[in-house]
């Protein structure tokens, strides 16, 4: 039988990305929430650490932070072997509207009757006003089903 370090290097042929990308999740888990709650993803091409962000106030934010996160990022060098070979030069940000797909569900307006049904009819035309007293019934019913 084989042991895991024998089968880990064949799961995880290309070990320098699958790394980063470790070493990617625990600096998410290291940001600050405000930062944390509305990062999509990153990445890191080109010696460049990119933070995708849903608005574009976190992108104007990030460059006063820019500092921290390098701070980050060298304390987790120091201190985690995995992300020993993460070489970050530059650190940027930038917008992506991605749009959640929600199905919306029909809204039905319900309301509370607030009439009574108490009306006079004067009506002259035996049709009306019997429209009219059908329309008092209706109300009335409305009114009790509260």
């Amino acid at each position: 039988m084989k042991n895991p370090s024998a089968i880990l290097p064949h799961i995880f042929s290309n070990k320098p990305r699958f790394f980063t990308q470790k070493c990617l999740q625990k600096l998410t888990t290291l940001l600050p929430k405000r930062f944390a709650e509305h990062l999509h993803y990153m990445y890191i091409k080109n010696r460049t650490l990119y933070l995708v962000f849903d608005h574009p106030a976190f992108v104007m934010e990030l460059n006063y932070s820019k500092k921290d996160i390098n701070a980050l990022l060298k304390m987790l060098r120091e201190n985690y072997g995995f992300c020993q070979d993460v070489d970050v030069r530059t650190i940027k940000g930038y917008h992506k509207f991605i749009p959640t797909h929600q199905k919306e569900t029909p809204s039905i307006l319900r309301y509370t009757e607030r009439a009574k049904g108490e009306f006079p009819n004067y009506a002259t035309n035996e049709k009306t006003k019997e429209l009219l007293e059908k329309i008092k019934e209706a109300i009335r019913r409305n009114a009790t089903h509260r």
